[in-house]
């Protein structure tokens, strides 16, 4: 939980860069002290909201700091640049690191530790997000998969609204509403322009527990799950409305796909690189 300082009025000690701006566009903080503004994540360029945020770029004064923090020099963001991979820059490939080392102070883990486990979730689920849809895609886009003459295709993958709940040491991250949308191919003489459309809703369940290790917390146990699927068909009979709600319960195939995609990209590794984003602070 990072603390950044935004009184542009107060003095500046040469330890301080002022003219970072709230992105309302990509949500992201870039510097707004050049006439262009960069490159926005979601098109264009960066539009500055709210406070003007001055970053401290002297030595750290505490433990509970921070480094690597650096600009890019493509899209105008701040990125973290303490690791080997340098995120996805907008602007093309990974970010460029250019100028000032900042240094950012932040609360440990320990002192909000269901916060601190509930970012790094949010962090890591939404960065598989196409890794998952690509997992779907090969398993449900095969040939003939629902029936002889049904194959799946133009799948899209949304991910729903996260919800974060603790209670001790056990917690219970819920990502309800996600949905694939998906067309099918059918044994007519209609083609393509007959083809029905479905909005897979599924709901996923993380649950664990937090523990306590000095200054730092960490998750044990973690175990996935897909508790809910539900079909909503459009504008097609009953009797195909019966195979794919079939076909996508939890005990059949397709419910089988999706528990494993959440298995493969969430549960096997999900407790590991949880722990290690959260040794970072």
């Amino acid at each position: 939980m990072f603390a950044l300082h935004y009184d542009d009025a107060a003095a500046d000690t040469g330890a301080v860069q002022f003219g970072w701006r709230y992105c309302s566009k990509c949500s992201s903080l870039f510097y707004s002290g050049f006439p262009t503004k960069g490159r926005c994540a979601a098109g264009g360029a960066h539009v500055a909201q709210g406070f003007t945020f001055g970053l401290n770029h002297q030595a750290p004064a505490t433990s509970s700091t921070q480094t690597e923090w650096r600009y890019c020099d493509k899209c105008f963001a701040l990125f973290w640049n303490g690791a080997a991979a340098k995120g996805r820059c907008p602007a093309g490939a990974g970010h460029n690191a250019q100028g000032f080392t900042f240094n950012i102070p932040y609360k440990t883990a320990a002192v909000d530790p269901g916060a601190a486990v509930s970012d790094a979730l949010a962090s890591i689920i939404q960065a598989d997000r196409v890794p998952i849809q690509d997992y779907l895609k090969s398993q449900l886009g095969r040939g003939d998969l629902v029936a002889k003459g049904f194959t799946l295709y133009d799948l899209n993958l949304q991910l729903g609204t996260p919800n974060f709940q603790s209670a001790g040491t056990s917690f219970n991250y819920r990502l309800p509403g996600n949905y694939l949308y998906l067309k099918s191919t059918t044994p007519t003489v209609m083609g393509s322009y007959g083809d029905p459309a479905f909005e897979i809703h599924f709901d996923v369940s993380l649950v664990g527990a937090i523990v306590r290790a000095g200054e730092h917390v960490r998750v044990e146990g973690l175990v996935a799950s897909v508790p809910s699927i539900t079909v909503k068909p459009r504008n097609v009979t009953g009797d195909i409305v019966t195979t794919f709600v079939h076909f996508f319960a939890r005990t059949a195939y397709g419910g089988r796909v999706i528990q494993q995609a959440v298995d493969k990209y969430s549960r096997q590794d999900l407790t590991d690189r949880v722990n290690a984003y959260l040794q970072q602070f």
